[in-house]
Formats: C-alpha cells, sequence, structure tokens
C-alpha cells in the first residue's frame, strides 16, 4: 500500500510471491487482494507464485493480472533447479535421505511467453534462468519490449550470489539492448537500463518498494542476440587462437 493510485504501470512481485495454498488461481482471497489493489493503483501485476500439479508435480510462475485484477496469462519456469526444484533420476538419487527436502518435481513451461500491456510487451524470465542468455533473448526475438526477473534467493544467503545474479541481469540487459527489472523476495531488486547500467536496487533482506522509469526497446536486434551462442563461441575460438599463437610466438616473431 505505498504506491499511490495511479503512481504505476507495473508492478511485480518476485518468484514464489504467492503459491500452494496462496495461489491466486485457487484461493479466492488472495485472488480478491490481488484484484483490489490492481483496481486501487490502476496497474499491471505481474506476480511470481508455485502452484501444485498432482501430487509429484509443481509449476513455478509468472502470472500477470490485468488493472481490473483479471488474470490474463503466465509464464512457467523452463529451467528448474537440479536437486533444488526436481530430482533427476529420481528412482536412484531418490535413495539419498537428503532429497526428501525437495517432495516435487517442477514440471517445465512450454517456451517464451510475450505480454501485451498496450503501451509495449513484456516478457519474463524466472530466478535460475537468469542465469543463462538464451532465456532472456529468445523472449526478445518474440517480440519483448520490456523483459523481468523474478527470484527469490532465500538459499543464497548473505554471500555475493545476489550480486552476482544482478551482474548477470547487467549483462543480459547489455547483450540485448534492452531495460530489465529484477524483482527479488529475499535477495536485490534492481531496475537495468539496456545498457548495462544499474538505476536503483534494494538491500539484502530489507523490507522495501523500488520503483523506477523503463522504456519499451523499440530498436533493431543486437548483434548478440542475433548469433545468440555463436558470438561467444567465435570470441572464445578466437581467444584460444591468440592463445596459441602467442605461445608459438612468444616475442612476436
Amino acid at each position: 500500500r505505498d504506491l499511490a493510485p495511479g503512481s504505476a504501470d507495473l508492478v511485480i512481485w518476485g518468484e514464489s510471491a504467492t503459491g500452494f495454498s496462496a495461489d491466486p488461481l485457487t484461493n479466492p482471497a488472495v485472488e480478491e487482494a490481488i484484484r483490489v489493489e490492481a483496481n486501487r493503483i490502476g496497474s499491471y501485476f505481474l506476480i511470481g507464485g508455485d502452484r501444485p500439479v498432482g501430487d509429484e508435480n509443481f509449476v513455478n510462475a509468472n502470472m500477470l493480472f490485468d488493472p481490473t485484477g483479471a488474470y490474463v496469462g503466465e509464464y512457467d519456469k523452463r529451467h528448474p533447479v537440479p536437486f533444488g526444484e526436481y530430482v533427476p533420476w529420481r528412482t536412484v538419487f531418490g535413495l539419498i535421505p537428503a532429497t526428501n527436502r525437495v517432495p516435487l518435481d517442477m514440471l517445465r513451461g512450454d517456451g517464451p511467453v510475450v505480454f501485451d500491456l498496450g503501451e509495449g510487451s513484456i516478457g519474463s524470465v524466472i530466478s535460475f534462468e537468469g542465469s543463462f542468455s538464451r532465456y532472456t533473448r529468445d523472449h526478445v526475438r518474440d517480440g519483448a519490449g520490456l523483459m523481468v526477473v523474478a527470484t527469490n534467493e532465500r538459499s543464497y544467503g548473505v554471500g555475493p550470489a545476489a550480486d552476482q545474479l544482478i551482474d548477470m541481469t547487467r549483462m543480459h540487459a547489455a547483450e540485448n539492448g534492452i531495460d530489465l527489472v529484477q524483482a527479488a523476495i529475499t535477495g536485490k531488486s534492481a531496475i537495468v537500463t539496456g545498457g548495462g547500467v544499474i538505476d536503483g536496487v534494494t538491500d539484502l533482506y530489507t523490507e522495501e518498494v523500488i520503483s523506477g522509469t523503463v522504456h519499451f526497446r523499440t530498436g533493431g536486434r543486437t548483434l548478440s542476440n542475433l548469433l545468440g551462442d555463436w558470438l561467444s563461441a567465435v570470441a572464445v575460438a578466437a581467444l584460444l587462437i591468440l592463445l596459441v599463437y602467442a605461445r608459438l610466438n612468444p616475442f612476436g616473431e
């Protein structure tokens, strides 16, 4: 309730902000609370949440609600954390007692989802996916003009991992020339410009609302977005060639 009516066009809650018993799609009280706030502010809401699917699985989603509080759709996370969100080869590794801490396996989403907000379009990735360029890149290729990284980071503690994820967010913003917002539950939330510059950031484990102005991307695709991982492969190959050349010709002969 720190946001005044009309003060925001998009409100973002981080990964697992809702879910399970507090899933807005199955809990009328949570759905009503979102509807009231969306109406009061006049804003879209992008909300992270987990939803059980049967007795053995769940989805990790970013759900979009429009300014009337109506559910628009969702993006389901595609890259689960091994031994964090699923147990690979559970019939084998499930014999290890510690895997009981991961009782459900996450179902992978089908692909990128881009939402049209009228003035522009947004895409989102969830936590671990923010470590990989391809998940931001394919949303931009599908027309996203603004990107969101929703994360929890509870398991990161007070170490450097939160800063490392922000650095990766900055890199992906610069790679694609797109403004990017990172929304964290216990980690650091940040607003990053398309040049990879941080325009605002919170501290760890603090109750804060970060707000700012972002812009929808309107230009053509960057070289990195066009070439994808091939650009990295060429750069690594060029570096190896230079190292071999320097080794064989230590004095530039």
